[in-house]
């Protein structure tokens, strides 16, 4: 049987960042003009028309602005993370990722977190999770 996960094809829009992922690190595109991150990836700036993008490291610290845990796995690779919660954290630098938490119950709304990448799926490629809760809420 043939997996979706097999079937993924990683773009030159993709590339940077999965191949910082692999390394464990998260990039992230960057206007030159503004200094400012920006999420999905893009050819250009979202900000500045025609500005140069770069891909740079972000700060991992983020605060949960939302989750929704999953009791029931959609795919069949996703069974044993059950159940599992894709949070929406919003970074210090102020971009909003969604990312995967493997433990729900050990983040709130409104907790710090720092965000990490992980494989969290054999044969997939590395994605923004939860790899640490602070316990604070703000």
């Amino acid at each position: 049987m043939v997996s979706p996960f097999d079937m993924l094809e990683i773009n030159s829009l993709q590339t940077p960042f999965y191949e910082a992922a692999a390394r464990g690190e998260l990039v992230v595109p960057w206007c030159t003009a503004t200094q400012r991150p920006f999420w999905p990836p893009s050819p250009s700036s979202p900000f500045v028309d025609k500005a140069e993008v770069v891909w740079r490291p972000i700060d991992v610290s983020g605060i949960v602005r939302a989750k929704i845990v999953f009791h029931r796995a959609f795919l069949a690779e996703f069974e044993h993370l059950l159940p599992y919660a894709v949070a929406l954290v919003e970074l210090e630098q102020a971009l909003r990722l969604l990312v995967f938490a493997t433990t729900p119950a050990k983040i709130n709304v409104g907790e710090k977190v720092t965000v990490g990448v992980a494989t969290i799926v054999e044969h997939a490629a590395p994605v923004p999770v939860v790899i640490e809760a602070t316990g604070s809420l703000l």
